[in-house]
């Protein structure tokens, strides 16, 4: 890749660092949404282009504060704490002291560029030998470095592209976010009203009430039962193991923790981030469950769950419904899982 050159931040870009006005003067901090001046802290840093943030700050603040103007357009970029979130400006703004403004100095390298490969340099710079074991700061931000094309005109195909791939992740994410919606509803729907004889949705209560009686747990279809589920189903929770013998982690049986939530709620979990031994199984109160088994998180996100695909275990943060006759294992789920959505 001749037609690629090397980089340092600091010979292509100036760096600005943001501040935060005073907190004990509430003169220095706009009371109402349409006043003021935006100012962006890291919890603003969650689209492309920042317009508005959940704070704002004064004239006052600006004039007894080391904050700086960032014009629109500028790249943003978070160096402390969540290293490498980045936004481009939206609209004229400041920023705090955790983030970092960075304009180039002429046309050797494009700001949308430095969108795309900036917070990857960044993060990886906490480990290099450059800056390894420090917090970035303005001198080691300078100091990071990259390869992009040299003609701006290919740094502008580039960014064309990438602008393309995100508009289409955006699209299909709203699309997902859109069809979750109605999925919850349509769950909320079928277990509350259920299926009439005809094979459609019931009326609602409001148009149908003889359809219905009043439970402790609210209305349901008249031909429904109430009934606790541990009459339904055998339930169990889960255990650890010392974690501090190895001979109980040595493998061979799959053991989920809270580290797997990010598995769950797709149905099943067939893979986890640890396993244990059968010596970890005997020497603590480890229960290996079946497959079918329904396991919820109880703490720490209460709520997620899913139904194991192969035997495993779970820790003490799950709790697990073995079905049987009475219980269908997927009607559990999904009914776990709407009342996720609704009431959790």
């Amino acid at each position: 890749m001749s037609d690629w050159t090397d980089m340092t931040l600091d010979d292509v870009a100036y760096i600005q660092i943001g501040g935060t006005p005073s907190r004990e003067i509430s003169a220095y901090w706009a009371s109402t949404p349409d006043s003021g001046f935006p100012w962006v802290s890291i919890a603003d840093l969650k689209e492309n282009v920042i317009v508005e943030t959940k704070e704002r700050i004064t004239e006052k603040g600006i004039l007894h504060s080391n904050v700086k103007p960032i014009s629109a357009g500028t790249l943003i970029m978070s160096f402390k704490l969540s290293i490498g979130r980045a936004a481009l400006a939206g609209v004229d703004l400041y920023t705090n002291e955790a983030i970092a403004a960075i304009k180039p100095k002429d046309t050797r390298i494009y700001s949308e560029l430095l969108y795309y490969v900036l917070p990857i340099v960044a993060q990886n710079a906490i480990t290099d030998t450059a800056v390894k074991g420090a917090t970035l700061n303005k001198a080691s931000l300078g100091k990071l470095s990259f390869r992009v094309p040299s003609e701006c005109r290919k740094q502008k195909k580039i960014v064309k592209i990438l602008n393309t791939i995100d508009r289409t992740i955006a699209k299909t994410e709203a699309l997902i976010e859109k069809y979750q919606q109605i999925k919850a509803g349509l769950m909320h729907d079928l277990f509350t009203r259920g299926i009439g004889a005809d094979g459609k949705l019931r009326s609602p209560r409001e148009e149908a009430p003889e359809l219905y009686q009043e439970t402790a747990i609210g209305w349901i279809p008249k031909e429904w039962e109430l009934e606790f589920l541990d009459r339904l189903t055998q339930r169990g929770s889960g255990h650890t193991p010392n974690k501090s013998i190895d001979s109980y982690w040595s493998g061979g049986l799959k053991w989920v923790s809270l580290a797997d939530s990010r598995k769950l709620d797709n149905l099943y979990i067939s893979d986890t981030d640890l396993e244990i031994s059968e010596l970890g199984i005997q020497n603590s109160s480890a229960v290996i469950h079946p497959i079918g088994t329904v396991i919820m998180t109880r703490d720490a996100g209460v709520g997620k769950s899913a139904i194991i695909s192969e035997p495993m275990a779970v820790s003490q943060h799950f709790m697990a419904w073995r079905c049987g006759d009475k219980m269908n294992s997927y009607f559990l789920y999904y009914l776990l899982a709407s009342v996720q959505k609704t009431d959790v």
